[in-house]
């Protein structure tokens, strides 16, 4: 792995890197969150040089994160970090709803992801704000469940009285909350 992440030649476009650094990757078994993150430093840049790196080819970045998702179905990160090179490249929609399948499979990926997304999710509509809310709760409940039971009841009754009686919020909520 570590060879293909360094193996880009100086005028070498990105795309052709970047599937040198696909082939690379472990199969799904093999592969796991601190090989995913190294691999997302190294492909994407640090924090602050995200949008700088993934300007000089959007698409070929975005095709890269994509097939790695499709690769490591068992890895959500791999999902989250294609949602945010979505977002990074102006796909606000589609970032929405791979971060959503993201911490859906995985809520704890919230602590480590998601942190640009509150009000991205907000923004983007009712349906998918419940989701986001109930989905930090699940993250709660399972990170901590003896000491976040009274962060989790106090949230849970916030998102149930913002949601009234819209039957379809309720519903998603409670497929996320009760799983």
């Amino acid at each position: 792995m570590k060879k293909a992440l360094s193996s880009r030649q100086p005028s070498e476009p990105v795309a052709a890197w970047l599937a040198r650094v696909l082939d690379a990757l472990p199969p799904d078994g093999e592969a796991d969150d601190e090989l995913l993150g190294q691999v997302q430093q190294f492909v994407n840049g640090p924090l602050t040089d995200e949008h700088r790196q993934l300007e000089e080819d959007p698409d070929a970045y975005r095709r890269f994160w994509r097939q790695a998702a499709e690769r490591l179905p068992s890895h959500p990160l791999a999902r989250a970090i294609y949602a945010d090179t979505l977002l990074l490249t102006g796909d606000t929609d589609g970032a929405v709803e791979e971060m959503l399948t993201a911490l859906k499979a995985d809520p704890t990926l919230m602590y480590r992801m998601s942190g640009e997304y509150r009000d991205v999710m907000e923004r983007a509509g009712p349906r998918e704000w419940t989701a986001y809310r109930a989905l930090g709760i699940r993250a709660a409940e399972l990170d901590d469940p003896k000491g976040s039971s009274d962060y989790v009841r106090e949230e849970v009754q916030a998102l149930m009285d913002d949601i009234g009686d819209d039957p379809d919020l309720r519903r998603e909520a409670l497929r996320v909350l009760r799983p």
